[in-house]
């Protein structure tokens, strides 16, 4: 594999130097260097570990080093192909759960926190993570996971109230339903879901289209700032509608 065999090139310790240490050895001082920092000194070991001592128990452990090297000094590519392969060559490894929390961390720390922006990587992130729980029930990195995903989600739900305001302004109201709506049922607990509501029930009085009483209700009683500042906004807007009409009658 290419990979592997770039990871060979890396290895500079020679074969006596390595004849000379043992298995867990090298192990260790991969270990040691990667929480010193030491990155160059840490790949190094888990190389020579790996490419020398295949047939170890150890050797599988160093392969998931190198990954964690590549990870800890944010080459987030290179670490992305180590993961992937480690779970690939290694689908029922005791740390499978570490792996996967650790590719959709790569994946949230190269993610832009400001939500206008493309938010692809936040979407894989969540993909990686979307069956977690039930994959990795024992797992202590849920808390952590979950607390990570509802952020990243949250992101994606204020892109979305972001782009329906951007129609709003527009009076794309079609638009504005499309967005709102997907917002609604994508993320229902999202702290956005008010202002999204508002949005929702006023596109649907612009396009005529029957109110949807339920949703109507829980903004007056749960939001009554959202729900007077929708009032406003249909009364104002539905005059400007009729009198547009009116003109093209």
């Amino acid at each position: 594999m290419l990979f592997w065999t770039v990871l060979a090139t890396s290895a500079l310790a020679d074969t006596k130097s390595s004849e000379r240490k043992t298995a867990q050895q090298l192990y260790d001082e991969g270990i040691h260097a990667l929480e010193k920092n030491r990155h160059t000194k840490a790949l190094e070991s888990f190389s020579t570990l790996r490419n020398h001592f295949r047939d170890d128990q150890l050797s599988i452990d160093a392969e998931l080093g190198i990954a964690d090297v590549y990870f800890d000094r944010g080459d987030w590519d290179l670490a992305r192909v180590a993961y992937d392969d480690f779970r690939r060559l290694h689908p029922r490894h005791k740390k499978r759960d570490y792996v996967d929390y650790q590719i959709g961390l790569m994946l949230y720390k190269k993610a832009p926190r400001y939500a206008g922006r493309d938010q692809t990587w936040t979407e894989q992130a969540l993909y990686n993570w979307r069956s977690f729980e039930k994959n990795h029930p024992q797992s202590t990195y849920t808390e952590d996971l979950l607390e990570k995903r509802g952020e990243l989600e949250e992101r994606l739900a204020l892109k979305e109230l972001q782009i329906a305001e951007f129609y709003e302004q527009r009076e794309a109201w079609e638009s504005v339903y499309r967005r709102s709506q997907g917002l609604l049922k994508q993320y229902p607990t999202s702290m956005y879901r008010h202002s999204a509501l508002e949005l929702y029930l006023l596109s649907e009085a612009l396009k005529k289209a029957p109110q949807s009483s339920d949703l109507l209700e829980e903004l007056k009683t749960n939001a009554p700032q959202h729900y007077k500042s929708l009032e406003r906004k249909k009364e104002r807007k539905l005059k400007k509608q009729s009198r547009k009409e009116q003109r093209n009658q």
